[in-house]
Protein backbone atom coordinates (compact mmCIF):
# COMPACT_ATOMS: atom_id res chain seq x y z
CA UNK A 1 0.00 0.00 0.00
CA UNK A 2 1.26 3.46 -0.92
CA UNK A 3 0.46 6.85 0.52
CA UNK A 4 -1.00 9.06 -2.22
CA UNK A 5 -1.52 12.82 -2.06
CA UNK A 6 -4.36 14.01 -4.32
CA UNK A 7 -5.15 17.68 -4.87
CA UNK A 8 -8.55 18.79 -6.11
CA UNK A 9 -10.00 15.64 -4.58
CA UNK A 10 -13.54 16.95 -3.98
CA UNK A 11 -14.51 17.20 -7.65
CA UNK A 12 -13.81 16.06 -11.19
CA UNK A 13 -10.51 14.46 -12.09
CA UNK A 14 -9.11 14.61 -8.54
CA UNK A 15 -12.17 12.82 -7.17
CA UNK A 16 -11.99 10.22 -9.96
CA UNK A 17 -8.31 9.58 -9.22
CA UNK A 18 -9.09 9.22 -5.51
CA UNK A 19 -11.74 6.62 -6.35
CA UNK A 20 -9.31 4.70 -8.56
CA UNK A 21 -6.62 4.74 -5.85
CA UNK A 22 -8.96 4.11 -2.91
CA UNK A 23 -7.12 0.94 -1.85
CA UNK A 24 -4.10 3.08 -0.91
CA UNK A 25 -3.60 5.40 2.04
CA UNK A 26 -5.05 8.68 0.75
CA UNK A 27 -4.23 12.25 1.68
CA UNK A 28 -6.92 14.38 0.05
CA UNK A 29 -6.60 18.12 -0.50
CA UNK A 30 -9.27 20.58 -1.68
CA UNK A 31 -10.70 23.99 -0.82
CA UNK A 32 -14.29 22.70 -0.86
CA UNK A 33 -14.52 21.47 2.72
CA UNK A 34 -18.06 20.08 2.54
CA UNK A 35 -17.54 17.96 -0.58
CA UNK A 36 -14.09 16.89 0.54
CA UNK A 37 -15.47 15.57 3.82
CA UNK A 38 -18.04 13.52 1.87
CA UNK A 39 -15.40 12.12 -0.51
CA UNK A 40 -13.01 11.38 2.37
CA UNK A 41 -15.78 9.61 4.27
CA UNK A 42 -16.83 7.55 1.25
CA UNK A 43 -13.25 6.46 0.61
CA UNK A 44 -12.31 5.98 4.26
CA UNK A 45 -9.44 8.42 3.73
CA UNK A 46 -7.53 8.78 6.96
CA UNK A 47 -6.21 12.29 6.32
CA UNK A 48 -7.51 15.27 4.44
CA UNK A 49 -6.78 18.97 4.24
CA UNK A 50 -9.59 21.35 3.48
CA UNK A 51 -10.60 24.98 3.35
CA UNK A 52 -8.88 28.08 2.01
CA UNK A 53 -7.68 29.05 5.50
CA UNK A 54 -5.61 25.86 5.59
CA UNK A 55 -4.50 25.95 1.96
CA UNK A 56 -3.25 29.54 2.09
CA UNK A 57 -0.50 28.20 4.35
CA UNK A 58 0.44 25.63 1.70
CA UNK A 59 3.94 26.19 0.35
CA UNK A 60 4.28 23.20 -1.98
CA UNK A 61 4.43 19.41 -1.81
CA UNK A 62 7.42 19.44 0.52
CA UNK A 63 5.44 21.42 3.11
CA UNK A 64 2.54 18.93 2.99
CA UNK A 65 4.83 15.91 3.30
CA UNK A 66 6.81 17.43 6.17
CA UNK A 67 3.63 18.37 8.04
CA UNK A 68 2.18 14.89 7.76
CA UNK A 69 5.45 13.39 8.90
CA UNK A 70 5.57 15.80 11.85
CA UNK A 71 1.91 15.67 12.91
CA UNK A 72 0.98 12.06 12.19
CA UNK A 73 4.39 10.37 12.35
CA UNK A 74 3.83 8.67 9.01
CA UNK A 75 6.37 8.29 6.27
CA UNK A 76 4.97 9.89 3.12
Amino acid sequence: MKTVIITGAAHGVGKAIANILKDNSLILIDEDKDNLEVVAGNLNAKFYIDGPEVLKEYYGPTFIVNEFNRVYSIEV
